[in-house]
């Protein structure tokens, strides 16, 4: 396990934060938020092997999956991407490093909290209920964890496709509001129940049959519908 004593004293970091205070004038309350983030930066480079200084874009973007699996909201998440931004931004200013890693990294797409009278119990609850030795099981796991992970509108969630995953890369696409197509991050819980409902749970589903849809319904090749997704989300939070 890493040191955080070690991690702190990322001199970097350090400095960054002795500008903040300085030239900036931050507040403490803003620049104590700055350290904490930049502190999961420094822990996840430190994983690694590595300093926050020498990681690429594709590192923070696993960065960011990363802060997602772990339970972050999208909200929290963005907060810290803008904080990694400005700490490379800074870097680059003062030439201790010769590109931004940080320069393309997005925040994950922010949604609605779950009902505050949803507790974090009753969500572990919810998504432990399908029973896993089940094809329709498997996939009510992988719609919860994806619905969970995503925060997809359920008509974009019932209406992917299997070529609108990418489990590799960590992310899926989707056809929301005046069919635009966007990129959703994809946390590492989801991506294992898609794998598994994909590897021994679809093809069962289907019975072998050709379906177009990620979700087909449990009684063929027909996509779930919005009404089928409540029904079976009411009979799980009844359990």
């Amino acid at each position: 396990m890493t040191d955080d004593a070690s991690v702190r004293s990322d001199a970097r970091i350090d400095a960054y934060l002795d500008h903040l205070r300085v030239v900036r004038r931050l507040q403490p309350l803003s620049v104590e938020s700055y350290s904490r983030d930049l502190l999961h930066l420094a822990r996840f480079a430190a994983g690694r092997g590595t300093t926050p200084d020498a990681l690429t874009l594709h590192d923070l973007e696993a960065f960011v999956r990363r802060l997602m699996a772990e339970g972050y909201s999208p909200r929290s998440v963005a907060r810290m991407v803008a904080g990694v931004r400005g700490f490379y931004r800074h870097l680059l200013i003062g030439r201790a490093i010769a590109a931004n890693p940080a320069e393309d990294l997005r925040p994950p797409r922010a949604w609605r909290e779950l009902p505050r009278y949803l507790s974090l119990d009753e969500v572990d609850a919810l998504l432990a209920a399908p029973d896993l030795t089940t094809p329709r099981g498997r996939r009510d796991r992988a719609l919860l964890d994806v619905l969970y992970a995503t925060g997809l509108r359920v008509s974009e969630l019932v209406s992917l496709r299997p070529s609108d995953v990418n489990l590799d890369a960590g992310y899926l696409t989707c056809i929301g509001k005046g069919d635009k197509q966007r990129i959703v991050p994809v946390g590492e819980q989801a991506i294992a129940a898609l794998e598994a409902y994909l590897s021994d749970g679809r093809a069962a589903l289907t019975k072998g049959r050709s379906s177009p849809w990620l979700f087909p319904s449990g009684r063929g090749i027909a996509a779930l519908t919005r009404v089928g997704f409540w029904k079976l989300l009411k009979a799980y939070a009844l359990k």
